[in-house]
């Protein structure tokens, strides 16, 4: 049995709907019958589409979210410290620190990853938002080097 969350739908969706060039699509009917075929929850599934259409929207509103000058540090606040691990914040600021994503691609990642019903965030689950929302929201190329580096070549991405 597939452990049930909407993180478990989201990274089944990555793996066998994803495309490169337009993200995830949330209208397919045969998707949802698909999903309930091996092993998720209809309430599972309603959650992670209703995630993909908020990420959907916070793509074409970036102003949505609050943003912040290039220079500047990302204080996470109480909560976010105690949902997402030290690792998966260091993973999240090391990325804007090697300028693979920018202030509004970061706000957009804490946002999604605040909004997964996990109480704690590890780093894998921080990974995997990261590769949705960038896969949703960029024109992120899955096999240039950088990705392979930072999301498979340690095998740290698991399931």
């Amino acid at each position: 049995m597939i452990k049930q969350d909407i993180l478990n739908v989201l990274i089944y969706l990555f793996e066998y709907y994803a495309d490169e060039e337009q993200g995830i699509f949330t209208e397919d009917s045969m998707m949802h019958q698909e999903l309930e075929e091996v092993g998720f929850q209809q309430q599972h599934i309603s959650k992670a589409m209703e995630w993909l259409d908020d990420l959907a929207t916070l793509k074409n509103d970036p102003m949505s979210l609050e943003t912040a000058a290039k220079s500047s540090f990302r204080i996470f606040n109480n909560l976010e410290c105690e949902r997402i691990s030290v690792d998966a914040r260091g993973f999240i600021l090391s990325l804007e620190y090697i300028e693979s994503i920018n202030v509004n691609t970061r706000e957009m990642i804490l946002e999604r990853v605040m909004a997964l019903d996990s109480r704690v965030i590890d780093i894998q689950q921080m990974q995997w938002v990261t590769l949705i929302v960038l896969l949703n929201t960029t024109d992120m190329d899955l096999n240039a080097p950088w990705v392979q580096e930072m999301f498979f070549m340690d095998n740290t991405i698991v399931h």
